[in-house]
């Protein structure tokens, strides 16, 4: 997707809602060697990535095996219900709203 500066800005598809959105307005999920997901606040930690919406619905879907597997290709484990929306708002990111995701949560 072009910015105003006409140069690529990167989309990615987020693992709650399947919208996608420039990488900049997503938080990164990532896959460690042992397999576990976790919030990557700095998004740049070693390991597969997945992107999702800073929204409460997006974060709780994210956590389903279903959409975990689908982004880091069968090989993670989900985690507890809740634990990345406590990463996440544990790192100081405010959440958006999310009346935004069009009623998908």
């Amino acid at each position: 997707m072009p910015s105003l500066h006409g140069r690529h800005e990167p989309t990615r598809t987020c693992v709650g809602c399947l919208a996608k959105e420039p990488k900049a307005r997503l938080l990164r999920l990532v896959r460690d060697a042992s397999g576990g997901v976790t919030f990557d606040a700095e998004g740049t930690a070693p390991g597969r990535g997945a992107w999702v919406h800073g929204r409460t619905g997006c974060l709780a879907r994210a956590e389903l095996p279903r959409a975990l597997g689908r982004a880091f290709r069968g090989k993670a484990r989900a985690p507890a219900p809740g634990r990345l929306l406590e990463e996440v708002t544990a790192a100081g990111v405010r959440l958006e709203d999310d009346a935004r995701d069009g009623g998908l949560s």
